[in-house]
């Protein structure tokens, strides 16, 4: 069978003839041996080799990464570059696919009467050091078990994470959890005097708890048009990142994921 599909590769595509012949096109690309290479071309061979790098690579980024970031591992430390589009064509007909993000569903409660701070990044995102602008947004997680919320707090300096917070609602202790986190974490070192905390218009964040709690340890409250995600872009694309690239599964428990993360 496989003979089969490799003399007429270049009349149909390699996945298309594997599943008319009921074999796996990846078994195709296993099956060159010592007794039948001297039946392949130069680019056969490649193929060959290039098919079961992208498959090790695949499984080993656990079905997350797509074309383009297996492409650009792949031609890490390459003299000679792959194409994408080979890469894609050898992924396609492998039967690999990779996972994509899900659907974006909004936690942000708008629906409040609490004043609402000045946009003061007014999407600028930039800092030029630590702790002179942060960004914070909450996201949920999807276990058997029910739903887990998550508050994080940003540094757009280095676009490291300076505080964390899990729970079961979504409320305003959820977000006050994440802002002491970050506060206790950083105890021993320099205040946040004059650090701007960006964040959107959601009833957690305009609580008068929270606005305190920014007030007191001398941080700046920026708050974001209402329904713009690109106003808080930066949060955005780092929930997008964990949840691809790390949480990129349904977890059975909670706890499983409290201890993932």
């Amino acid at each position: 069978m496989y003979t089969f599909i490799y003399t007429n590769r270049k009349e149909h595509s390699i996945s298309g003839m594997a599943g008319c012949l009921n074999v796996s096109a990846s078994g195709y690309y296993k099956w060159p041996n010592r007794k039948n290479q001297s039946l392949l071309t130069k680019r056969d061979r490649e193929n060959v080799e290039l098919a079961e790098e992208i498959r090790t690579l695949f499984f080993q980024r656990r079905g997350i990464f797509g074309v383009r970031k297996i492409t650009n591992l792949l031609n890490k430390n390459r003299k000679r570059q792959v194409n994408h589009k080979r890469v894609e064509r050898l992924t396609r007909e492998q039967g690999l696919r990779s996972r994509t993000k899900k659907q974006y569903i909004s936690t942000t409660d708008s629906n409040h009467q609490e004043p609402i701070a000045e946009d003061l990044l007014k999407r600028d995102f930039t800092a030029k050091g630590p702790k002179q602008k942060l960004v914070s947004d909450t996201t949920y997680i999807q276990t058997e078990e029910g739903t887990l919320y998550a508050a994080v707090i940003l540094d757009l300096y280095g676009r490291l994470p300076l505080g964390l917070n899990l729970s079961l609602t979504n409320d305003c202790f959820l977000v006050i959890g994440a802002l002491k986190d970050m506060l206790v974490r950083n105890k021993s070192q320099d205040n946040f005097s004059d650090c701007i905390c960006h964040s959107d218009q959601g009833s957690t964040y305009v609580s008068k708890d929270y606005r305190g709690i920014l007030k007191q340890h001398g941080l700046i409250c920026s708050i974001c048009l209402v329904g713009d995600p690109w106003d808080n872009a930066p949060m955005e694309s780092f929930f997008g990142k964990i949840k691809t690239e790390w949480l990129g599964k349904k977890y059975k428990t909670k706890s499983c994921f409290i201890y993932r993360i």
